[in-house]
């Protein structure tokens, strides 16, 4: 996988009117605003909010945050 910081090296190396020309080129044709997966109603009163969580072993979460070190 491509670390963080050169993704953004690689991402700073484009000229930015390459890249507003690519998107323009892809949703150029789009003329009406659009919302991903049903967030056209973002001002509810939280009711309707889920929350849960889980425990983890420190065995297990320790092993998490190295393996996250691990991959940048």
């Amino acid at each position: 996988p491509l670390h963080y910081r050169n993704f953004i090296a690689q991402t700073l190396a484009i000229p930015a009117g390459a890249l507003e020309a690519f998107f323009r080129e892809q949703l150029g044709d789009i003329d009406e605003p659009t919302f991903p997966i049903g967030l056209l109603n973002i001002q509810g009163d939280g009711r309707q909010v889920e929350e849960a969580s889980i425990s983890l072993s420190a065995d297990l979460a320790e092993r998490i945050r190295i393996s996250a070190r691990q991959e940048g």
